[in-house]
């Protein structure tokens, strides 16, 4: 979720789950701050992070994203796509976590 515009079969979504969210955010975070350094001396492809966590591939285009959400790590075809599955997994926790009025108990 999404589906790609083109339907691309290998332009999918993985949802993985994770044992300790904030050390993988710290991980990712310290590697890919490095590896964005490293591609900024090629012209031809950045990786960059947005305010909200999600980093990705942009090379005219923004590419492949991820993020760590909750306790998820998200990877998918575009940022749009991460977020969307940022905002499906939250929406997923709230109505799980709303309770269900049960009927009352005949007498």
């Amino acid at each position: 979720y999404p589906q790609h515009a083109l339907r691309l079969p290998f332009a999918g979504t993985r949802v993985i789950p994770l044992d300790d969210p904030a050390t993988v955010r710290g991980n990712l975070d310290r590697v890919l701050d490095a590896a964005r350094v490293e591609l900024a001396k090629e012209a031809s492809m950045q990786l960059r992070r947005d305010a909200d966590g999600v980093w990705y591939v942009y090379f005219g285009i923004a590419g492949p994203a991820l993020a760590v959400a909750d306790d998820r790590l998200i990877i998918s075809f575009s940022p749009d796509a991460v977020r969307k599955n940022i905002d499906l997994l939250a929406r997923s926790r709230s109505v799980s976590a709303t309770t269900v009025p049960t009927s009352p108990s005949a007498p």
